[in-house]
């Protein structure tokens, strides 16, 4: 049994049966409207899928009761009075062709395409690199021509709809919370059939054709190449600054603004992600950030530590190729500040547990350390090399008595700067 299916199209009624308040449906899908400029004479097209000898079904719903005369145009403008046709509803007509209604002093026209006769299916299609940027682009080569929807005026002028296609197809991108690369589908417009180029993949994946109704209609794809075999490369990185919890030490965290660095010695792990097409990977540090020279490369190191103790900016970038194609990482920057280095000269060890119990200096950038402490009589009581570390105020394992004490500092930071620091200590604490 044939399936009748209606759509409702709304306009203000005027001195002209406006096609909005016509209902056009075929074949069980409904008909898709598009409007065309007056000088056509017509009020719109619709376009309908008119398969297995389905009939074209009009409604005109704005029926004052009054008798409807309807009317058939060719593609030459000559129009034929429908015979027997008199009511709201016309039924059992055929496409490609325009029909004009009249009621009373009211009257309309539209012209209805069917779709199936101008369609997409019969054509092929073949994926090929662009010569032009064959890294980037792939063209899309149709086997066949796709005739364009024609449309006739009401004085017989051949006219066509714009042309709307969309292609689909599978490409990889880089998902930074989850550490891979996820398949999305990309769907991209296109208004010329002949001159279609999308981006370069990088999955393997077929290519979908469809049209503007097609799509709206919800059917599949009529035109389908076979599989394509990526070649493009695509990249990604997880990179991390190693955090310290030194409280005498300045810039020891990592910047709020997504770059990385602060006090030396920053310590960073570097993980490189891509995908199979890739034959060679290398991670590119420079002082430069267009990277116009090249101050260390770390070739196909997926995953390593660095540490970096020179004051300055930095700039970091992963590239991979395929040794004819590229892609790259954005770019990662670190800044490590200049160094900077000051003792105290007061605590008080035993006291206050927590509070000012211990000697320690405040330090920035400082990538080797060495001090020694003495008492007045040269007895070194305490020598350490790292200054995240401190002096408890302890000689073999017992208070020292309060009194003046002396150090000798010699570091040196990340800038190069040296730091020859002496003074002295002076313990707070009753000899009890």
């Amino acid at each position: 049994m044939k399936r009748v299916l209606f759509i409702t199209l709304y306009c203000l009624v005027s001195t002209l049966i406006c096609s909005q308040n016509v209902d056009v449906a075929c074949g069980g899908l409904l008909g898709i409207r598009q409007g065309v400029t007056a000088a056509t004479g017509l009020d719109a097209v619709y376009v309908v899928y008119q398969a297995n000898d389905s009939k074209v079904d009009i409604r005109y719903l704005q029926d004052d009761g009054s008798s409807i005369i309807w009317y058939q145009i060719d593609k030459n403008g000559n129009k034929s009075i429908i015979s027997g046709a008199t009511s709201a509803y016309l039924s059992g007509v055929e496409g490609d062709c325009g029909y004009v209604y009249q009621q009373g002093n009211k009257t309309g026209a539209i012209w209805i395409i069917n779709y199936l006769n101008y369609s997409l299916a019969g054509i092929g299609m073949t994926v090929e690199r662009d010569e032009y940027d064959e890294c980037n682009s792939v063209r899309l080569i149709l086997n066949g021509s796709v005739e364009k929807l024609p449309y006739y005026t009401i004085a017989g002028k051949q006219m066509f709809l714009p042309e709307e296609f969309y292609v689909t197809y599978y490409t990889l991108e880089w998902d930074k919370d989850n550490a891979d690369f996820k398949k999305v589908q990309i769907e991209e417009k296109a208004t010329d059939s002949n001159r279609l180029s999308v981006q370069a993949p990088t999955c393997d994946t077929e290519f979908m054709l469809t049209d503007k109704y097609l799509k709206e209609w919800g059917m599949e794809p009529s035109v389908r190449s076979e599989e394509y075999i990526s070649v493009t490369p695509i990249c990604g990185a997880i990179v991390e600054q190693h955090t310290r919890d030194y409280k005498n030490e300045w810039d020891r965290e990592q910047p709020s603004d997504g770059s990385f660095g602060g006090s030396a010695p920053v310590d960073m792990t570097f993980k490189a992600y891509y995908n199979d097409v890739v034959t060679h990977s290398d991670w590119q540090f420079s002082k430069d950030k267009d990277f116009n020279v090249i101050d260390a490369h770390y070739y196909n190191a997926d995953d390593f530590q660095y540490t970096f103790n020179q004051e300055g900016t930095t700039y970091v970038r992963l590239m991979v190729s395929t040794g004819t194609c590229q892609d790259s990482t954005e770019v990662y920057t670190i800044t490590v500040g200049e160094s900077r280095l000051e003792a105290p000269n007061i605590f008080s060890p035993g006291t206050t547990p927590g509070v000012n119990d211990e000697w320690k200096v405040a330090y920035k950038s400082i990538v080797s350390f060495k001090c020694w402490i003495f008492n007045r009589w040269g007895v070194q009581m305490f020598h350490f090399e790292d200054p995240a570390i401190g002096w408890d105020g302890k000689y073999k394992g017992k208070w020292v008595d309060p009194g003046v004490y002396f150090y000798v500092i010699e570091a040196k930071g990340a800038d190069g700067k040296s730091h020859n620091l002496k003074g002295h200590i002076n313990i707070i604490r009753s000899k009890n």
